[in-house]
């Protein structure tokens, strides 16, 4: 985990009436033995509409028309994130509820009714990668970019089925801890300050996305 004071980026966007909001870190390279069990998991997360994330932003408090968390394996390591837009006024209230949901998923485990819903959800969305012509060559080409076997999908019915609690529950601790994860902020510099600022995630590092990058040492 690298320093907790430089987990923090703030884009500064004076004029957005909301505040946009990523939170994350690397995740897992397609294949790798904790790829379903941490799907399911990240599913419980934020994963579809009746997720715990988006029952407490959108539904509970309001906060945002939705938020949403998603596991992107690769052929390397891929991104863990979850993402959301709020209204400004709430940004504080917003990110802190964020970090309580993923510490929830340790004061509060996964139960077998969100696990079964999660495993049904995945599973039965997998045949419409099928569904067109379009879907159907993005699928194969995604077995090639990945270097995965052509049993790839039946592969991942069986373990998101075969994915005991206690693995899905190992994995959720493991890897969606707020401890592991980097913010990225959007929005007004100011409210971000005032309101984040007090949450104790880190310093706030200001990112200016326009700005040309700094030359690396062997192109100097």
């Amino acid at each position: 985990i690298r320093d907790r004071r430089e987990l923090v980026r703030v884009i500064p966007k004076p004029e957005l009436p909301q505040t946009i909001v990523f939170v994350g870190r690397p995740g897992l390279a397609a294949g790798h033995p904790d790829e379903h069990a941490l799907d399911l998991a990240t599913t419980v997360f934020g994963g579809f509409f009746g997720a715990r994330l988006n029952m407490n932003l959108r539904e509970a408090k309001g906060y945002s028309y939705g938020a949403y968390a998603f596991l992107d394996t690769r052929l390397g390591v891929g991104p863990l994130m979850s993402y959301t837009a709020v209204r400004q006024d709430v940004t504080g209230p917003a990110i802190k509820e964020v970090v309580g949901e993923l510490s929830g998923l340790q004061s509060r485990p996964i139960t077998e009714k969100e696990l079964e819903s999660a495993r049904e959800g995945l599973i039965r969305g997998l045949p419409g990668a099928f569904e067109t012509v379009e879907g159907l060559g993005g699928s194969a080409a995604s077995l090639f970019f990945q270097r995965r076997p052509l049993d790839e999908f039946q592969r991942t019915v069986e373990g998101l089925r075969n994915a005991t609690p206690a693995e899905v529950q190992r994995v959720a601790e493991a890897y969606l801890n707020p401890a592991s994860m980097q913010f990225v902020l959007v929005g007004d510099p100011a409210t971000i300050q005032e309101q984040v600022g007090a949450l104790n995630l880190g310093k706030l590092t200001p990112v200016e996305p326009d700005a040309p990058p700094a030359p690396s040492a062997s192109t100097k």
